[in-house]
This record gives structure tokens, sequence and C-alpha cells, in this order.
């Protein structure tokens, strides 16, 4: 059923790497400056609760970022021979064009960093414009009057990550698929389109085993129809067809085909 969460600025916490470990949960991180049309899909580390992370969108524009996670049951496999809530939303503010930028040596360079920063409106631009902030913060001169400056970029830093206030659950035998759209709050400019699928974890395996069986005629089995091997006129070769001629019971060589579900997906009672 599909559902879906809001998501919020990411203003204290540092992603690192696309998956991170918690002790239930781990993180799905989406980066909009290099997911392309294509929907590619993905493997599902394990686990069963994943928070959505989005790197490198747009900040300090109108932009609404919209994840809508779709949760679809996996069939199981046939036999192989070998031969949600609401939408996931976050509206943020208008770009400050005013917003002090202090009084420094390096105060211009501050200021024209900033601007860009909030000028941005495609998130294949981000990455680099986030680098060359980064590298403008590490200058040597840089006093004690640049505070407002360094902090107000680094707020701008900090508003190109989001993530959501709520994991999402996907048991075994679902894929999940997350669909990012960037919606313009003022009006139907810029709008964008992201896919991105999952194959979750299968929810069982066909295990084949071998053993004996009794081959039994029922009263209500009249219909069944039989076939086993049946030696032919060249040594060690056999051909299956039907048996007519059996015995009530007969103890035969017999393969099982048998499903069994993933740890967790067993219920008790009769299916």
């Amino acid at each position: 059923m599909p559902y879906a969460l809001r998501l919020v600025v990411l203003l204290n916490a540092v992603v690192i790497g696309t998956t991170t470990d918690s002790a239930a949960q781990r993180t799905l991180e989406l980066d909009l400056s290099t997911l392309s049309a294509e929907n590619s899909p993905r493997t599902l580390p394990a686990g069963t609760s994943f928070l959505v992370v989005i790197r490198n969108r747009v900040p300090g524009q109108a932009f609404t970022y919209v994840v809508s996670p779709i949760l679809e049951e996996r069939s199981i496999p046939p036999l192989s021979f070998p031969g949600r809530k609401g939408p996931i939303e976050s509206t943020y503010a208008d770009p400050q064009p005013n917003r002090p930028v202090g009084v420094c040596k390096a105060a211009g360079d501050l200021e024209a960093t900033l601007i860009s920063l909030y000028k941005l409106s495609e998130e294949e631009d981000v990455p680099e414009t986030m680098r060359r902030a980064r590298d403008l913060l590490k200058r040597p001169d840089l006093d004690i009057g640049c505070g407002v400056a360094i902090s107000a970029i680094q707020d701008a830093l900090r508003e190109t990550i989001q993530r959501a206030d709520e994991a999402i659950s996907v048991p075994a035998g679902f894929n999940l698929t997350l669909v990012i759209t960037r919606t313009n709050t003022t009006d139907n400019t810029g709008v964008k389109n992201w896919t991105v699928s999952y194959t979750g974890r299968s929810a069982g395996e066909w295990v084949t085993t071998y053993g004996f069986t009794f081959l039994t005629d029922f009263p209500w089995g009249s219909s069944n129809e039989s076939f086993l091997a049946a030696e032919t006129a060249t040594q060690g070769r056999y051909v299956i067809e039907q048996d007519s001629t059996r015995e009530r019971l007969r103890f035969v060589p017999t393969i099982f085909y048998t499903w069994h579900p993933a740890a967790g997906n067993i219920s008790p009672g009769l299916s």
C-alpha cells in the first residue's frame, strides 16, 4: 500500500557513505546530483527498517521535495529447473538576499559564495558549489569578524541535506520504490522527478530434497495420472511414461520441492 513520510531539514547530522547501521534501522541515501532518469534496480541492504536521506538538494529556494515510498509484494518465484500515511514532504523558505554577511577581509568572497549557493537551481551543480564554499571556509585570512558570514554559509550547506523523520519498514518478500518529486511552491516551473527501485529480501526459497515415499491409490484418485521411469532396450536409459499398472502401495524414490519461508515470515496454523 503506498504511503509517505514528511521530510525535514537535516541540521545537526552528517551523513557519510550510502548506508548507516543502527540497532534496528539503516539509511537509504539518495544523491540527487547523480540520480539519472534511468531507474536501475538496486538491492536493499540487510535490515527491515530504513530512513530516507536526500543529499544535494537545492538550498534556500521555494522547492518542495516529496518522496513517496511504494511497497510491492513479490510473488513466489516459479520453480526453476537447470537445463502509508501522507506524502513525504518539506517546504523551504525563499532565499534571503539581504542576509548579513559580516565585516571581514574576505567579506566579498564570502558574500559571493553565499549568493552562488542560493542561486542554484540544478542539483547537478550543488556538489561543485559546495566544494568551493568549503575550500573558502578553510582560508587562513578568515578572522572573528567573519563569523556571521561563515555561519550563513554553513547554514546553506546544511540545507542541502534532508532526512525523513520516520523510517520505512520493508518486510521480506516486498520490493521498495522511492519516487522523488521536486516542485516549486510558487508556480509550476522547476518540476523534476526521480525514481529509485530497490529489490527487497526474498520471502523464502525453493528447496529440493530427495527421498522415498509410498504412492497410493485413493478411492477418489482414479483420475490421477502418475508417471514413472520405465527401462528401455538400451541399457542405462529410461523413459518417463504414464503408469497404469502400479500396485496400490509402491515404495518409490521421490524428489520433493518445498517452499521455505524466510525467517520471520512463518505464521502458525494451516494456510
